[in-house]
C-alpha cells in the first residue's frame, strides 16, 4: 500500500498517527522487550546492526529449503554478481552481511569472489 499511496501517505488522515486516535502512543520508558526490537527495526538505518533474528528466515532456506544443488545455484548467483562489484567495501560488508545467514555460505561466496 506505500507504494500505492506514495510518499506523502501520512497525509491521509487515516495513516496519520497524529490524527488517528487508533495509533497506540508508547511511552520510551515503557517498552518491552518486542516493543524494543520493533522500535528498533522501524528506525535502523544503514549504519545499525541487525538483530540475530533477522536472519532467521534466510537461514532457513539455506539450511533446510534448499538441497545442495539449490545452495550451489544460490552462491554462484550471488558470487557472479558480488564479483562485478569494483568497490572492495562494498564486497566486504556484502559477505559480512550474508556471514550472518550461515559462515560457511559466506564463505564460499567470499571463495568465489576473491579468486
Amino acid at each position: 500500500q506505500q507504494r500505492r499511496l506514495g510518499p506523502n501517505s501520512r497525509l491521509i488522515p487515516i495513516n496519520n498517527p497524529e490524527t488517528n486516535p487508533n495509533f497506540r502512543k508508547v511511552h520510551p520508558d515503557s517498552l518491552n522487550n518486542e516493543q524494543a526490537v520493533a522500535k528498533h527495526n522501524a528506525h535502523a538505518g544503514p549504519g545499525n546492526m541487525p538483530f540475530e533474528d533477522d536472519f532467521y528466515q534466510p537461514r532457513n532456506f539455506y539450511r533446510h529449503v534448499l538441497d545442495n544443488q539449490g545452495r550451489a545455484h544460490l552462491i554462484n548467483n550471488i558470487a557472479r554478481s558480488l564479483s562485478q562489484c569494483t568497490d572492495k567495501n562494498v564486497i566486504q560488508r556484502t559477505l559480512n552481511l550474508l556471514s550472518n545467514i550461515d559462515v560457511d555460505f559466506g564463505r564460499a561466496i567470499a571463495s568465489k569472489v576473491n579468486r
